[in-house]
């Protein structure tokens, strides 16, 4: 089986990243015109900024599909062997799909959640 890897798409983060800016210029003018309001902007888009550029920078691959099974970093759980999953679909959107795994116990598991996939 060929391996796939998927990573983490750094044009969505550096777009991230540009909006939470923009928020966060627009909360600091909300500020200076006497808006309490934009202290909530500030701090919320603000929190996005360090986010974002944590991904921009992690170069590490968000998914990889083998031979031995399915490794989703973000799930935290490790890799996930053939042997241990007993169903798998798609739960599909327009422009977007949504891969799910049924494992032991009944669990169902997110794969991953990939945007117009290209392999």
């Amino acid at each position: 089986m060929e391996k796939i890897i998927i990573k983490n798409s750094r044009w969505k983060n550096v777009m991230l990243l540009i909006g939470c800016l923009g928020f966060v210029i627009a909360g600091i003018w909300m500020v200076y015109s006497g808006k309490v309001f934009g202290w909530l902007a500030i701090v919320f888009f603000g929190s996005g900024i360090p986010i974002s550029i944590w991904q921009i920078a992690d170069s590490r691959p968000r998914l990889i599909i083998d031979q031995y099974g399915i490794l989703d970093r973000t799930l935290g759980v490790g890799r996930i062997a053939w042997t241990d999953i007993q169903a798998a679909y798609v739960r599909s959107f327009p422009a977007h799909w949504d891969p799910k795994l049924r494992i032991p116990r009944g669990q169902v598991v997110a794969a991953a959640s990939i945007v117009s996939p290209k392999y």
